[in-house]
């Protein structure tokens, strides 16, 4: 997920024991006889995620500490013992957003001043802009993607679809701009992405896919209201 969402992210991975990822499911079988060799049981390697994601997979090794508002992790090496602090990130914090066609509102998803990413607005007026007004946010998870609709960026106060990222699956919910209000929208899939409103702001189309089951496009009338 974190690859799909940025070719240039350098992504770290600990891992405390020596392998990534086994299949206990198939501990019975392997016990009973059907599946013969164990190394049949490990579904992916520490070199094959290397290659296919292009990330820094270190095995044996133990997160003690993450220090959310340091933004620090401390790891110990299994092997040698040793403790390594990790503190690699700039800035204030990270802001991707859409500006609204007068250009008196900006839209962002942001985590500046906070543990998670969230929705907020910032205002744009004679003096310069304000500062972050956090319309939505949650303590279990971070704002993945937000779409508003045509008529919000006309500037009128309208429906946000918001898609959360709760421990590596997906959430859509339908943010009311009017009365604050948010709807948590069920799909039954672990991804959710590619949100697009139609032109009069009453149905929602995005792509969502799971384990098992494929990519789908759904369509969501959402002229009932919340």
């Amino acid at each position: 997920r974190a690859r799909r969402l940025s070719e240039d992210a350098e992504i770290i991975m600990f891992e405390r024991g020596e392998h990534i990822s086994f299949a206990n499911c198939g501990l019975p079988y392997h016990i009973g006889g059907a599946i013969a060799e164990r190394d049949k049981l490990l579904v992916q390697s520490a070199d094959g995620m290397r290659k296919r994601y292009r990330g820094d997979v270190r095995t044996r090794h133990e997160v003690l500490g993450i220090n959310r508002d340091a933004q620090s992790v401390t790891v110990r090496n299994l092997q040698t013992g040793k403790e390594i602090h990790l503190t690699p990130h700039e800035g204030p914090g990270s802001f991707s957003g859409q500006m609204t066609a007068d250009g008196n509102t900006i839209f962002v998803a942001s985590n500046k001043g906070r543990d998670r990413i969230a929705f907020g607005r910032i205002q744009i007026g004679p003096e310069g802009a304000s500062e972050i007004e956090v319309l939505r946010g949650r303590d279990d998870a971070e704002l993945e993607s937000f779409a508003i609709t045509p008529k919000t960026r006309q500037g009128a106060d309208d429906l946000v679809a918001l898609v959360w990222n709760v421990a590596g699956r997906s959430e859509l919910e339908l943010l009311d701009l009017e009365t604050s209000k948010a709807r948590r929208i069920s799909l039954g899939a672990d991804l959710i992405g590619g949100l697009d409103w139609s032109n009069d702001g009453r149905k929602l189309a995005l792509v969502a896919r799971g384990a098992n089951r494929p990519s789908n496009i759904f369509v969501l009338d959402t002229s009932n209201g919340l």
